[in-house]
């Protein structure tokens, strides 16, 4: 980190100005030392905001094995082209500074492929946004199966928890939303649909029709009563819903629903990259 480099040289100081009023016995060259201790006093304090000044314009690179599970369960990402590529993976390296991933259970630790492949949805989703970081929201709990909650008894797969502004999934069936994206609804993409009507309420989402469900299950397949069953809740939002299949089914999406489309593509400024985004 940057504040640790930042640092180094005051501690030499302090090291080199204790040392040398030891070694001649001048007492006078301690009050010297009150210049690094302070300097060192403040990196400390304020160590989160000067690493993230730094990274914003020195994001850390990736490890290959980050960038390599990111190719094979974000296309979108391989579509674009090198310069965007680079982008996107910067915004990946900067997401994952951004927010904290907790392990539960079994599983202290989450994996850094699975961390990365997270953040590469997300960076999807946001890609046409300048400001595309959400303050507050930034903790993401894994389980490995499905958990209950103090708001949710039952065993469900997904929760945003508004109250801590939490993020909790079950990694498992996470990881089938970005494998199989055509055969398992993708739960991060549904979560977060959801803190952007919460963080990003000057956005004007749209109007749904009524039988938006009906609409929805013609583009994917899903019905409802599936997509409650797979996250194992008592409720999703029809706005989620709609949102995760905008992203996930982009073609199916116009050609079901071409106006809410073209409201979502305004929302999420996709115009610019439109072409790397409808390819499937």
């Amino acid at each position: 980190m940057f504040s640790r480099r930042l640092a180094t040289p005051f501690i030499l100081i302090l090291f080199i100005l204790s040392y040398w009023s030891w070694k001649s016995g001048n007492s006078d060259i301690a009050y010297w030392t009150i210049i690094p201790l302070i300097s060192l006093s403040t990196i400390y304090v304020l160590q989160y905001e000067i690493d993230w000044w730094w990274a914003k314009d020195h994001p850390p690179r990736l490890h290959p094995i980050q960038e390599k599970a990111i190719r094979r369960y974000t296309p979108f990402y391989a579509r674009l082209h090198p310069k965007a590529q680079k982008k996107f993976r910067d915004r990946v390296s900067l997401f994952l500074l951004w927010n904290e991933f907790i392990g539960k259970n079994e599983q202290e630790k989450v994996p850094d492929d699975i961390q990365a492949v997270i953040a590469s949805q997300y960076i999807q989703m946001t890609f046409g946004w300048d400001d595309y970081l959400i303050k507050g929201f930034q903790r993401i709990v894994i389980y490995n199966h499905a958990f209950p909650s103090p708001a949710l008894q039952q065993l469900h797969s997904s929760e945003l928890h508004k109250e801590d502004k939490v993020l909790l999934f079950d990694i498992e069936r996470l990881i089938l939303g970005f494998a199989k994206p055509t055969k398992a609804y993708n739960l991060l993409l549904s979560e977060y649909a959801e803190v952007f009507t919460i963080a990003k309420s000057e956005l004007n989402f749209p109007k749904l029709p009524e039988d938006i469900w009906e609409r929805l299950a013609k583009i994917r397949g899903f019905d409802k009563t599936y997509i409650l069953t797979y996250t194992g809740k008592n409720e999703v939002s029809p706005l989620q819903a709609s949102i995760e299949h905008f992203f996930q089914a982009p073609q199916s999406f116009r050609q079901e629903l071409p106006d809410i489309f073209n409201q979502y593509s305004r929302i999420f400024n996709i115009e610019s990259y439109q072409t790397s985004f409808i390819e499937r």
